[in-house]
């Protein structure tokens, strides 16, 4: 979860998630100053994020 760099060179690379964590970041900074200000602030909404296929998904071999 979440792409981290390291996990493409294990063996098998895994599949993850890759979550827009910058955008997360700004969108709860955003929803703070709302906050601080006294404004309501919106409800949360979902974030794209998109899957990483790797060697660890993959279809079965037959015939082994």
């Amino acid at each position: 979860y979440d792409d981290i760099p390291e996990i493409r060179f294990l063996t098998p690379a895994l599949t993850t998630i890759r979550v827009p964590k910058e955008r997360i970041g700004w969108k709860m900074a955003e929803r703070l100053v709302l906050r601080l200000s006294g404004k309501a602030a919106p409800s949360a909404a979902p974030l794209n994020t998109e899957l990483v296929i790797r060697n660890s998904c993959a279809r079965l071999r037959t015939g082994l």
